[in-house]
Parts: C-alpha cells; sequence; structure tokens
C-alpha cells in the first residue's frame, strides 16, 4: 500500500483531516477531532469494504447546498473549490470486501437471522466477503468462521475467567445454538432489556466484547492488499453506498483516521458500533500492533469494561488516534424511529447526507436499498440527504389514522384534555388539534399520548389485550416540511444533482 511522506503526527493529522472535510462538507458532513475511551454498546457486525466501483458521486456546482440558505456562502463556495476542483479519480478505490459477526442467538436459535437479507441486498455490490461469529458453521450457504478460535484469546484469560467464556465453552461442547440452549433459555436472552451497561444478564451478550479486537485483526488479515478502509457496520444496518464512495473521497486513506457517530457514556465519548465507523489502514494497523505488543493488558482492560467498540476506541486512542464525529451521516436509529426535526451536537439532521440507519428491520433493508436506487435514477445521480429521505420515503407511509400502530407518541406535557374523559381515538385527536404544535397522538385503552415532534413507528400486536391506534395531523406535516425548507433549504427545488467527479 502506498504510504504518505514520512511520520505521521496522528493528532495534527486528525485536525487536519476534519478541518479539510469540514471545508468540503460544511453541511453535509459532520466532523471534529475527539478522544474517547470506553462505553456502551450493542452487538457490533463488522463490515470491512474496499469498494471497487466506477467514478465516484459527489454535489455538481449546481447541486452545491445553496438550499441551505442559513449557511453562510464562504463555506458553500468552499464545498465547492474541494469536490469540483479536485483532480478526477481515474482508479477504482479497492475491492470490496465485507466481513460480519454474528447477533447474539435469536429464540430461534440462529445467530444470524440479519444476515442472509443483508447479504442479498449487499453482496450484488460486493465482490468478496466473510462472516465470522463464535462458531464456525455454514449459514444460508454462506461459511461463518469463528472469530475467538485458534486463541484469539490467550489461554490463560480464558482459564483465569472462565465465566467469561461460559457460553462459548458450552456451544462448542453441543456444537450448535439449538443443541447447546433450551428454547426458554434463547427466549430469555433473548427478552433481555438495555440498560447504561448493555445486556448484562444475555451471556452471548456479554462474550460480545471479546470479539472486537480479535476481529480487527482478523479483518485485516483476511482483506486485499489494495484495502485502504474498513467500514465496522452491523448486519441490522443500511449503508448507501454512493454517499459513502463520496464521503470517503474527502479524507486522505494514508492517513491514521477513525470515523463515526459519536455516543456518550457518562464522560467518555466513543463510536457507536450499530451506526457505523469507518477506519483507516494505518489506523487498523496501528491498533493491531499495538494489541499485540500488550496482549495481556488489553485482554484484561476488555475483562473490566463491558463495550466491545469502546474497547476498540480505547486501543485506537492508544495508537494516537482520535474519534472524528461523524453525526448525522453516521445514524444510530431507522428511519422509522428517527426524530425527523432533531438538532443536536449543533447539526441538523434535515440536512446532512444520509449514509447510514441502524436497526433496520429485515424487510425494510430491501425497501430502503430499492428506494436509494430508484432516487438515483430520478434524480440524476443526488445523494440522499435526511430531508430526503423523510420527503420520499416516510412522508408517504403517514395517513390521517392506523390500527395497531404505535407511532411512539410521548404524554403531551402541559396539554390538557379539557376536563373531558379521553375514552376514545375521536377524542384523543380533539386534543392534539387543539394544540397547534401536536404533529401525532396514539390512543391505547384509556391512554391518549400526543407529540410535537414527527415519527412514523411501527406495527404492533393485533391479538394484543390492549391495542395500539395512531394519528397524524396531516396538514401539519406539510407545514412542518415547509418550514424546515424556510430554515434550512429547500430540498425540492435543486436544478441538479451531484454529478460523477
Amino acid at each position: 500500500m502506498q504510504q504518505g511522506p514520512g511520520p505521521i503526527d496522528h493528532s495534527a493529522a486528525a485536525a487536519a483531516a476534519a478541518a479539510a472535510a469540514a471545508a468540503a462538507f460544511p453541511y453535509g458532513y459532520a466532523g471534529g477531532a475527539v478522544r474517547g475511551y470506553e462505553g456502551g454498546f450493542l452487538t457490533l457486525m463488522t463490515m470491512a469494504w474496499h469498494l471497487r466501483v466506477g467514478p465516484l458521486f459527489g454535489p455538481s456546482s449546481n447541486d452545491s447546498q445553496g438550499s441551505f440558505r442559513s449557511k453562510p456562502p464562504a463555506l458553500i463556495d468552499e464545498w465547492e473549490v474541494a469536490l469540483n476542483h479536485k483532480p478526477r479519480r481515474q482508479e477504482a478505490v479497492s475491492d470490496i470486501s465485507m466481513a460480519i459477526p454474528g447477533n447474539p442467538p435469536m429464540p430461534n436459535g440462529s445467530c444470524y437471522s440479519p444476515i442472509a437479507p443483508s447479504l442479498a441486498c449487499t453482496a450484488r455490490r460486493c465482490f468478496s466477503y466473510g462472516l465470522y461469529s463464535d462458531l464456525a458453521e455454514t449459514i444460508a450457504g454462506h461459511s461463518v468462521s469463528d472469530v475467538l478460535a485458534n486463541d484469539a484469546v490467550s489461554p490463560a484469560t480464558q482459564a483465569a475467567y472462565p465465566a467469561e467464556f461460559a457460553f462459548y465453552t458450552q456451544l462448542h461442547a453441543a456444537g450448535s445454538v439449538a443443541a447447546a440452549f433450551s428454547p426458554h433459555e434463547l427466549a430469555q436472552w433473548a427478552a433481555v432489556g438495555n440498560s447504561h451497561r448493555g445486556r448484562q444478564a444475555n451471556p452471548a451478550w456479554r462474550l460480545d466484547r471479546w470479539k472486537f479486537l480479535p476481529m480487527a485483526a482478523v479483518a485485516l488479515r483476511a482483506s486485499p492488499p489494495a484495502a485502504r478502509w474498513f467500514l465496522f457496520v452491523e448486519a441490522d444496518t443500511f449503508v448507501a453506498l454512493r454517499t459513502l464512495l463520496a464521503y470517503l473521497e474527502l479524507f486522505d486513506p494514508r492517513l491514521p483516521l477513525y470515523i463515526g457517530r459519536q455516543m456518550h457514556n457518562r464522560d467518555t465519548l466513543f463510536a457507536y458500533g450499530g451506526a457505523g465507523f469507518i477506519v483507516s489502514r494505518p489506523a487498523l494497523e496501528a491498533l493491531v500492533d499495538v494489541v499485540a505488543r500488550d496482549r495481556a493488558g488489553y485482554e484484561d482492560y476488555v475483562r473490566r469494561h463491558w463495550a466491545g467498540d469502546a474497547d476498540l476506541t480505547h486501543a485506537l486512542a492508544d495508537t494516537g488516534t482520535s474519534l472524528l464525529q461523524a453525526w448525522p451521516n453516521f445514524e444510530s436509529e431507522a428511519p422509522r424511529d428517527e426524530e425527523w426535526g432533531i438538532v443536536k451536537y449543533g447539526r441538523v439532521l434535515w440536512c446532512y447526507y444520509a449514509m447510514t440507519y441502524h436497526h433496520i428491520a429485515p424487510e425494510e433493508l430491501g425497501e430502503l436499498f430499492a428506494f436509494e436506487e430508484r432516487w438515483g435514477r430520478e434524480h440524476n445521480g443526488s445523494l440522499l440527504r435526511h430531508g430526503d429521505v423523510f420527503r420520499e420515503f416516510i412522508l408517504p407511509q403517514l395517513v390521517l389514522e392506523r390500527d395497531d400502530w404505535d407511532n411512539l407518541s410521548e404524554a403531551g406535557v402541559g396539554v390538557s384534555s379539557g376536563g373531558v374523559p379521553l375514552d376514545s381515538f375521536e377524542k384523543c385527536r380533539a386534543v392534539c388539534e387543539r394544540v397547534e404544535q401536536c404533529l401525532r397522538f396514539s390512543f391505547a385503552g384509556q391512554s391518549c399520548k400526543v407529540s410535537f415532534g414527527v415519527k412514523l413507528g411501527h406495527q404492533t400486536d393485533a391479538a394484543a389485550p390492549v391495542r395500539v391506534r395512531s394519528g397524524w395531523i396531516m396538514d401539519r406535516m406539510e407545514a412542518f416540511m415547509q418550514q424546515m425548507d424556510a430554515k434550512y433549504g429547500s430540498l425540492a427545488n435543486k436544478k441538479s444533482g451531484p454529478k460523477a467527479l
């Protein structure tokens, strides 16, 4: 692999990369250099993607982000200079190599229920991939390797803390999830709720944190020499591939870079694995090297901390590689659960390019891939912003009312029923309509909930003892979009979309 000229000052390189990317993606990219050590995490699925495609896609001068009128024009010009006046890249980026470890077991005995639909949507874009878990087997015709095999965790650590590896030991003694654990055990583990320390009552979840550092080494070792970028992402995460390609063009792969959706756990900041995060080859090589030189020390660190993605962040920090914050390009919510008017970290979700969404149901994954492809065809190759996803993908699913549906409304603070018993869906709607800011509501039993934000939500069980019925104030949905466009720029009236660079 081609190396940069001489030694690199890691902290300076990270700061320079953040500044360069912020100039190039002033309103479509989120960036900032910080250091993170430990934190919270759900199960990590890892993709090491080396991308073999044609020309990359980014905004043309006509797209120019001029729709974002609240942004200083100078920043918009810098975007145009960065993306429209840079040399055209003639070579393919690289080959795609995808590596995905499995989930903790599901009630049906499978660790891999999200993998088959993920591969159905992504494998056609990939030339090679690998699946990694804690048991070697074949799933839907795909070979799965045991990432903890060959003493990936030292025998000394396994012997000293047998309870940490009891699940792994029992699984291998039986040879399969179904043979090792009863349906009752699997159902119990699947029902374990999340807490500020994850799902500690699920032994498969506790084991999962031990896979992160071995996974980094496996992904690096298995990658083609031309691999420059590694995208770590869970199997239930949607990745907008064209956006990812345009995004990666902003960065120098010779630098040690670590980019992801920032997440806080008390005083700690790290990249949340579910939203996906990117590690450059130099950063990953440095991580694998530093762990190999102090294996016992890092295994002790993993034992004392509960989140695998934070353990990986800690090792990267030890190499001098800090996190570039990238919310909301990397997003931890699914579109159905998204709060579409959200503003945090000083950034407006609506305006940024949508690169990942997490917690995507298998049937939704195919819908999102089809939507992304259709959008590109119908908008001259334009990249999706979150506002586009709402307008074209979510809004058509919002209706006056839906039975057996929870739109995740919350009890409205300060919203009065006017002394009228809320014993019907219609009365609940009337409460929402009386409050100008109310956009959605739901009714279940004698409970009326209203909310001032926009969400789609999800289907509920029609056979449940208490059925949920949801509604939206549709004329206010249109007003919501108009307000967002007036404040942050019209996404509907672009003259043209991004063209090939």
